[in-house]
């Protein structure tokens, strides 16, 4: 499962999976969410998207989080242990996705996804001559066939 998304230069997690990795319930954590909503609001916006559907068919409200969001809503989480284990893997993807914002910033990184971009139009172009040269001597047998034909 993945603990933590990209969207553009940012790192979000959502509610559902933070209940999900803790073993607490859902509602619970929303209302624990709601509860802190204004201290969360003042650590970036806090989005409810109802993308997520319950066994009902209905959507649920499911609450992005970014980094800092996620971190201090696991704070505020008893320390059981699978909370605990969350709390570790949840910070290491954090770290791990932050590392690959920054990797992807560097100059070797462009340059390499550049040279993959250039060797992928490449490969397309010399697919599409194959194409083209099996095509005109198949083309050239059956003009070939008609004329043998016709004779």
């Amino acid at each position: 499962m993945n603990l933590v998304k990209l969207k553009g230069n940012d790192c979000f997690t959502n509610s559902k999976i933070i209940a999900d990795g803790t073993g607490i319930t859902h509602a619970k954590l929303k209302r624990t969410i709601r509860k802190h909503q204004e201290t969360l609001k003042t650590l970036g916006r806090l989005s409810v998207p109802y993308g997520i559907e319950s066994t009902g068919g209905r959507p649920i409200e499911v609450y992005d989080l970014n980094e800092q969001q996620a971190t201090f809503l696991i704070t505020l989480l008893k320390n059981t242990e699978p909370v605990i284990k969350f709390k570790l893997e949840l910070v290491k993807e954090f770290y791990r996705m932050r590392q690959f914002i920054l990797e992807r910033q560097t100059t070797s990184w462009l340059e390499t996804r550049k040279r993959k971009a250039v060797n992928i139009q490449q490969c397309y172009t010399l697919h599409i001559q194959n194409l083209l040269t099996r095509w005109q001597a198949s083309m050239a047998e059956i003009m070939q066939a008609l004329q043998r034909s016709t004779i």
